[in-house]
């Protein structure tokens, strides 16, 4: 038996060091295999079979980076799976194995800048011109990237090189038309863009630029027939479609945009996007419902995956204000009948419906459900995530976001909503990070730009959020959007010449609205150039007299340079097209209190709640009126009164809340900021409110505990009432010396404000300075505080033995 054993286990050895001999041989060197791996991957990809020959040619470069040939066939292959990020990083190794391949520099390069990466494509086209300086395209490419850097001069010269090499180039073509346009000659532009040879038909560039011109120029035939033609030249392109269907609908051309919604669908039978874009087309454009809701069942009675419209019927029974009927479709849809896969999303749809409802409870239930079977479903995550949100559970909800992003780390969705977290919970770094990664990530996208902006300006970074706004707008320079909030950020910086440049930019592109004259006007009144201001605001009221903020902003320069009659006399303008505009009964009214007129005052504003009884700005000027002759209990009648016209208004809410605190009536104010904070929890100016009331006006652990709480979401704020209420929270927990530094700020920037003075008086004794206490005591007792502060202020004093 023993010798039985033995004589097999010889005889495997020596199979498989005669196998292991074999292989070697067959293996060869690692250029050698790199070739096999090389031949077999092109060969493949001669089959079409770019899944495995991507496979093949990757074992290839992996052992031969060299590869020239392997690097363009991936390139090709990526670009067939329109996997951008993966061409690029082909042709960046294709340019640095061979910096001569003009051809793959030049695609790296117009790759570059579509991304965003102006600088490294102006690099590659240097580079470029050094090896061949009379390559047309390399100049139009860094005319291109000039004119995408803002550097006009090199853009027109290197255009004009391209041309002179080549002068049907038509890169060069459009940045001279660019250029042109940028000067407010649209009709220039357009003729710099004419090719009577018909060799521009196929380039998109060139057609969407003219298109655009087109429509600047106002001639509306040529767009249309611009875009038919690109629909066309492009049938598989669905997108030249779309921009087809949204340019009737812009016309109010309804059954055209209809016409060419149902063509996009009968193309495209198996896509059941197209077809719902029909049926929301009916709802949303054409105010059908019932239409709408006739298409989708008529879908879901034809059978085959029918899942998506029964979601879009749901999504329709919500909007109509059927709950009940929405709800008990998406239950079931939940139900046992449904795959796995519909039934997690019906029950994510009803979590949501659930949250938006405040309705927590029954909503965590469907998370429970979805997570027990599925542990890192990322919707559940997040929308449980969401709930914590709402609940103030900070932590957990950092846990969930990021437990999500583990699975999803590309999601701009979960890094803002951790972003809000962090925040919340006073970690501005980390939200500033998040933030920033989403922007990135989004490839700059606008929406989420400009949510980091407005993040930037709340934590007083402005200087950083012009560097934001900025770069956005080189991006998208004509997002109207983007380029108000950054002339509002100029504006508030005091920077007049640069907010005169965006109302100019602005003008440039046109149908704002009177935008640009709003921002020419504020720009002007900074700069104390009042005439032209005036002129440059009757101009924006003019092309929108229904908009406020001009007629706010006029009669405001007028009042400032002792135009009284002026003003009021416009308003009355304003009121003879518009009796019932409730903005400009209200400003007379305040013109009319300011000049001692209590009486005509008081009736303007009630003139203001008739004419509009849901509107804030009547009830507001009411209860401002009522709070300075200290009738606070008018005051609040008034503001009840409107909360019951518009109760899920939270800024009625505050002001109650403050004309509350006025009467001293301070735990019906706390009740309030705390409603306040349940519906907007991220509220700074209610988490500050209540946090002082809490901290001045209870002394039990749990409102101090809360206290602090709500001021950790203060951190780091340049608001000085902020920095006073850290302060005190500070002084509260012992912590003296960073009390001081954050009163000393807050003090520096309300030197009227008693509490202020007080709280820093406080923290100079508790720190033994007892000179500079009184000194502020002293000060804060001087300003007239009510009895009760002047009481805590004197006990201070003789704490601090003065």
């Amino acid at each position: 038996m023993f010798k039985l054993f033995e004589c097999y286990g010889t005889t495997i050895r020596s199979a498989v060091l005669v196998l292991t001999a074999f292989q070697l041989a067959g293996c060869g060197s690692p250029d050698e295999r790199a070739q096999t791996y090389y031949e077999h991957g092109m060969q493949l990809f001669s089959e079409h079979d770019n899944a495995k020959a991507a496979i093949e040619l990757r074992n290839a470069v992996r052992l031969k980076k060299g590869l020239l040939g392997a690097w363009k066939a991936l390139a090709d292959i990526d670009e067939i799976n329109r996997n951008w990020p993966g061409v690029v990083a082909d042709l960046r190794t294709i340019v640095e194995l061979n910096p001569n391949d003009i051809s793959a520099r030049l695609k790296l390069g117009k790759l570059l800048l579509l991304a965003g990466s102006s600088d490294e494509a102006l690099r590659l086209a240097d580079v470029g011109i050094e090896l061949d300086n009379r390559n047309a395209e390399l100049h139009a490419l860094k005319a291109a990237t000039s004119f995408k850097l803002d550097d006009r001069a090199v853009a027109v010269r290197e255009a004009e090189t391209a041309l002179e090499l080549d002068p049907a180039n038509a890169d060069a073509r459009m940045v001279l038309a660019l250029d042109r346009l940028g000067k407010g000659d649209a009709k220039g532009a357009l003729s710099i863009l004419e090719d009577k040879s018909g060799a521009d038909e196929n380039n998109l560039g060139v057609q969407l630029l003219k298109i655009k011109l087109f429509r600047q120029t106002g001639d509306l035939d040529s767009v249309e027939a611009a875009l038919k033609r690109l629909v066309e030249l492009n049938p598989q392109e669905h997108s030249f479609r779309k921009l087809l269907i949204n340019f009737y609908i812009e016309q109010r051309r309804t059954d055209d945009a209809e016409k060419e919604m149902r063509a996009l669908a009968s193309a495209n039978p198996a896509d059941s996007a197209a077809e719902l874009d029909v049926a929301r087309f009916l709802y949303a454009i054409k105010k059908a419902p019932a239409a709408a809701r006739q298409e989708l069942n008529a879908r879901i009675s034809a059978g085959g995956e029918v899942f998506p419209y029964q979601m879009a019927l749901a999504d329709m029974d919500f909007a109509e204000g059927k709950f009940t009927d929405g709800k008990q479709l998406l239950e079931n849809l939940s139900g046992a009948g449904s795959s796995p896969e519909h039934g997690r999303a019906a029950k994510i749809a009803l979590g949501q419906i659930y949250l938006s409802e405040k309705n927590f409870d029954p909503a965590e239930t469907l998370i429970a459900d979805i997570l027990r079977d599925d542990p890192h479903n990322v919707p559940a995550l997040k929308l449980r995530a969401s709930i914590h949100l709402e609940r103030a559970q900070l932590d957990a909800a950092t846990a969930d976001l990021l437990d999500a992003l583990n699975y999803q780390p590309r999601s701009t969705d979960l890094m803002l909503l951790l972003a809000t977290a962090y925040e919340r919970n006073g970690l501005i770094e980390l939200a500033d990070k998040q933030f920033a990664d989403a922007m990135r990530t989004s490839d700059f996208d606008s929406a989420i730009g400009l949510q980091y902006a407005a993040f930037l300006q709340r934590r007083g970074s402005i200087a950083r959020a012009e560097d934001i706004l900025t770069g956005l707008n080189k991006r998208r320079p004509n997002n109207i959007q983007i380029l108000s909030t950054l002339a509002q950020v100029r504006l508030a910086r005091r920077n007049w010449s640069g907010a005169l440049e965006i109302a100019e930019s602005i003008r440039r592109i046109g149908n704002d609205g009177g935008t640009s004259d709003q921002i020419l006007g504020a720009a002007l009144i900074g700069s104390k150039k009042y005439d032209e201001a005036i002129a440059a605001l009757q101009k924006a009221y003019d092309a929108a007299p229904t908009a406020v903020q001009p007629v706010n902003s006029l009669v405001a320069v007028l009042l400032k340079v002792n135009k009284k009659d002026q003003a009021i006399i416009f308003l009355k303008s304003v009121l003879a097209r518009n009796p019932g505009n409730a903005n400009a009964l209200v400003l007379l009214g305040s013109i009319q209190l300011a000049s001692g007129a209590g009486d005509q005052a008081l009736a303007s504003f009630l003139a203001a709640v008739k004419a509009q009884p849901k509107d804030l700005i009547g009830y507001q000027a009411l209860a401002d009126l009522y709070l300075g002759q200290k009738n606070y209990d008018e005051a609040i009648n008034v503001v009840r009164t409107a909360i019951q016209q518009q109760p899920a208004m939270m800024d009625l809410h505050m002001i109650l809340a403050g004309a509350l605190e006025r009467k001293a009536d301070y735990e019906t104010a706390i009740s309030e900021y705390e409603f306040v904070l349940d519906k907007q929890p991220a509220n700074l100016i209610a988490a500050n409110n209540l946090a002082s009331l809490l901290l001045d006006r209870r002394t039990d652990k749990a409102s101090l505990k809360k206290a602090q709480s709500l001021a950790a979401g203060l951190r780091n704020s340049p608001i000085p009432q902020f920095k006073d209420t850290l302060g005190w929270v500070s002084y509260l927990q012992g912590d003296y010396r960073t009390a001081v530094s954050l009163s000393e700020e807050a003090a520096a920037a309300l030197p009227d404000q008693a509490a202020v003075r007080y709280h820093l008086g406080m923290g100079y004794i508790s720190t033994g300075q007892p000179s500079r206490a009184a000194e502020q005591l002293g000060k804060a007792l001087k300003l007239g505080p009510n009895n009760e502060l002047a009481d805590q202020i004197r006990a201070a004093l003789k704490k601090a033995g003065t």
